[in-house]
């Protein structure tokens, strides 16, 4: 299935969505993102395409998804799998009862403040340096992080991608979220296609694909070369307008 083209059949589709860097782009902070108000227009018609089949699945928390895409409420993964909100207006499940070490939240808090260019973005199951303020500090703070994890607990990992370092939480994923979601009434039954533009998407990819699914792959870095479908997220939202097109032509 090329991106571009409409299937002749998209309501049969779950879609998942990464957010950062697929639908919006990457800003030097994660607070100077811009939601355009055309974006939340197409998603909200997408979602009446799929028959609310259309969920978020990203690295930030689901609290922030919502207020990013408000007043539109989607099925959500949060925080790469360790939240999961399956309908909107239902309360947030939370998938690990494991929280960030404290011991190496201090840690990085510490780390951050020696290097003012560096941002610590903080969330209950894990937690992100990011560094595209000052690029040339990424493979230091990389092997700086991987030489704390390596101590503070092995199991946890590094990624990086676009000046960010960060670890996902523990055994959780986007592939671990996607296979629940599916299990929903809402998915359940469809074929899901995921769209992800970084390492931290190909659990995600490999599962969708498991599924006997698709996975749409924005430029980026990853472990695993696929196909690219999409150069940037503006085209990623050009490919939402078109199948937003599909749902008003048949309202």
């Amino acid at each position: 299935m090329h991106p571009t083209e409409i299937s002749s059949n998209p309501k049969r589709w779950a879609l998942f969505l990464d957010v950062d860097g697929t639908i919006l782009d990457v800003a030097a902070t994660p607070g100077e993102v811009v939601v355009a108000p055309d974006l939340i227009e197409s998603l909200r018609r997408v979602e009446a395409l799929l028959f609310g089949a259309l969920a978020l699945v990203s690295g930030r928390t689901i609290a922030v998804l919502d207020k990013l895409f408000a007043p539109l409420s989607l099925p959500a993964a949060g925080e790469h799998g360790a939240e999961l909100r399956p309908v909107p207006g239902q309360p947030v499940v939370r998938c690990t009862a494991h929280p960030f070490d404290p011991a190496l939240r201090t840690t990085l808090r510490m780390l951050v403040a020696e290097h003012p260019a560096l941002l610590l973005e903080e969330k209950p199951a894990s937690a992100v340096v990011h560094y595209r303020r000052a690029p040339e500090m990424g493979p230091a703070i990389e092997r700086r992080l991987r030489a704390l994890l390596a101590v503070a607990d092995p199991d946890l990992d590094v990624f990086c991608r676009q000046n960010v370092l960060g670890h996902p939480a523990g055994n959780l994923h986007q592939g671990t979220a996607l296979r629940h979601l599916m299990g929903i009434d809402r998915f359940s039954g469809r074929t899901p296609i995921y769209v992800g533009d970084d390492v931290t998407d190909e659990d995600g990819f490999a599962e969708a694909e498991r599924q006997g699914g698709k996975a749409l792959v924005v430029a980026g870095e990853y472990r695993t070369p696929r196909p690219i479908a999409f150069l940037a997220p503006e085209n990623v939202r050009g490919w939402l307008r078109q199948l937003a097109a599909v749902q008003e032509a048949a309202a």
